[in-house]
């Protein structure tokens, strides 16, 4: 073969290459854009989940403040009116001799707060998949070139271990046999772009294949952990609403026995009137207004002892009795009011 026709076959070697390292280089562009798309919209549902999740558990706890809060409030009221209205009370029936049955201990309003942890979605990190592709595309390239070599050294005949290295010679040969073989001569140059080439786009193809996958994983797992997270947030959102149930219940309760306070002192003020004016010994020699005012102190006080012996809630749960006897205990408590206004 002459110079000139090698020189013309290198060129057109030369050319090929360079249109192919052009559309691969777009391919590679395309491909990029594609995974990039992949992940960034895979980190977007990450970052919006962790948000809802934040913001849930946030929520949920700013409701268990609120709720340990008028739990104390609650407490403190139901200390104070059984420390002195009910006791000053207890105290003025046993004067007169009225029987009565005294409140020993107040029921504790122990309000079962819903862990936040319960439930919780783990929200695992995203990797792009950029070290281990280029890893195994390094490893693929390797092989492929030791693939190579064995493959021309043997259809040479030669050693498969030179003896020395590196081995020019050895090289030189096996790049002339592989031109040869694609019917450009025994040409080193061309054998060398074209080893070089396929090393090159394979190493890019299992690269490539690599990120692919692990971006199509991260996707399908950001998908996974925003349902998840929407459940545990559709959850909580049910507990919220029983909270809200629950704190209503409190403030109402405190609401309610702050009336019966102000009302059981009034009827206690009534009674030790009645008592130092009467000056009368034993509830017989009582006037009968008097009397009806025991009658009257008496339902207050059996209403309002109802009411603090009775739980707010069972394992948590706001309890169908602790409702019921709240409407009982305002029904007295507005009862005795319009009669006053009556």
């Amino acid at each position: 073969m002459s110079e000139e026709k090698v020189v013309e076959e290198i060129e057109k070697s030369a050319e090929e290459m360079e249109a192919q390292a052009e559309e691969n280089q777009a391919n590679t562009a395309e491909a990029a854009k594609s995974v990039k798309s992949k992940l960034q919209i895979a980190r977007e549902k990450i970052e919006k989940a962790k948000a809802l999740t934040r913001e849930t558990r946030e929520q949920i706890e700013v409701c268990m403040q609120h709720i340990e809060e008028d739990t104390q409030a609650l407490e403190q009221i139901k200390q104070e009116i059984h420390t002195h209205a009910l006791k000053d009370a207890e105290a003025l029936f046993e004067t007169i001799g009225v029987e009565n049955e005294k409140l020993e201990t107040v029921a504790k309003s122990q309000i079962g707060l819903i862990d936040p942890d319960d439930g919780e979605v783990e929200i695992k990190e995203l990797s792009s998949g950029r070290f281990k592709g280029f890893f195994w595309a390094l490893i693929a390239m390797i092989a492929a070139f030791a693939t190579w070599c064995y493959i021309a050294v043997s259809a040479l005949g030669l050693p498969l271990i030179p003896e020395k290295f590196p081995d020019i010679q050895r090289l030189t040969q096996a790049l002339e046999w592989t031109s040869q073989k694609l019917g450009q001569g025994a040409n080193a140059s061309v054998g060398a772009a074209v080893v070089i080439a396929v090393v090159l786009i394979l190493g890019w193809l299992v690269y490539m294949l690599l990120v692919s996958m692990k971006h199509a994983h991260n996707l399908r797992l950001a998908d996974e952990t925003e349902e998840a997270v929407s459940l545990y947030c559709t959850d909580k959102d049910d507990c919220k609403a029983k909270m809200k149930i629950v704190r209503e219940h409190i403030q109402n309760s405190s609401k309610t026995l702050v009336k019966y306070k102000v009302l059981l002192e009034e009827q206690n003020a009534k009674l030790q009137r009645a008592l130092f004016i009467e000056e009368a010994e034993g509830y017989d020699n009582l006037h009968a207004k008097t009397k009806e005012e025991i009658a009257t102190t008496q339902t207050l006080i059996t209403a309002l002892k109802s009411l603090l012996k009775t739980p707010i809630s069972e394992a948590g749960i706001l309890t169908t009795e602790a409702i019921e006897t709240l409407k009982r205990t305002n029904k007295t408590a507005n009862d005795h009011i319009m009669k006053l206004y009556s």
